[in-house]
């Protein structure tokens, strides 16, 4: 209430446009409906207060991936007066248990490919096969294509190095082998502009034969019709 610094509670409630018995309340407690409840507390006594440390983190410590059904018949064996209901109330405390205070999990990033969505292509060196032609050592790189989903795999071999050349041809020829375009292409790591004869603005810049125009299609690739799911 900025007028209340100035006036009075009645004025400074006209003001406003509230109440005056609103603009004492206010002036008793000045924090917010939402600030003043309580939180709320259990509205039943705890079935499982005399069980839960003695008994049951025990049980999961010696066995961290029991089930709460195990859990809740041992527990009924030993105190047979002990509510069967209360496995709702032992599966949630169980699950908080082991995010607080049970084993490490393993962190797993899923990666969804979605059909006919993305490509992958890149170059690998074949030099450590120590592949001969009429006894001379052939100097060479395979370009390797796939796609995410299905697998689909394309490769061709690239006598020399990672050249912007290259690369297009080989999509071109992956596309072609394919019958259609996916919705977008990760290019592989660009190739430094010596070994390709091309300026980093030049890389950047030219399009690849049947590689869909990104820019022309608001940042996505524009898919093409397949002959079938990838």
């Amino acid at each position: 209430m900025s007028y209340r610094q100035t006036l009075a509670p009645e004025a400074a409630a006209a003001k406003a446009g509230f109440s005056t018995s609103t603009a004492y309340r206010i002036e008793a407690d000045p924090r917010l409906p939402s600030q003043k409840k309580e939180p709320r507390g259990r509205r039943r006594p705890d079935p499982l207060a005399d069980v839960w440390e003695a008994e049951v983190i025990p049980i999961l410590e010696a066995a961290p991936g029991i089930r709460a059904i195990a859990v809740l018949e041992e527990l009924r064996r030993r105190h047979p007066d002990l509510n069967p209901n209360v496995r709702r109330t032992l599966e949630r405390r169980m699950r908080a248990w082991r995010a607080l205070a049970g084993p490490e999990q393993d962190v797993i990033f899923r990666q969804i490919h979605e059909p006919g969505r993305l490509g992958l292509s890149d170059f690998t060196d074949m030099a450590d096969l120590d592949v001969e032609v009429a006894g001379e050592p052939l100097a060479h790189r395979l370009y390797h294509f796939r796609l995410a989903f299905s697998g689909f795999e394309h490769a061709e071999v690239v006598l020399g190095g990672e050249s912007f050349t290259a690369l297009a041809e080989g999509v071109q020829n992956a596309l072609w082998s394919l019958g259609g375009a996916p919705g977008g292409i990760g290019r592989p790591q660009k190739p430094r502009p010596e070994l390709a004869g091309q300026t980093e603005q030049q890389w950047a810049g030219t399009k690849i034969p049947g590689w869909p125009d990104a820019q022309a299609n608001g940042g996505q690739g524009q898919s093409q019709a397949l002959p079938g799911p990838f």
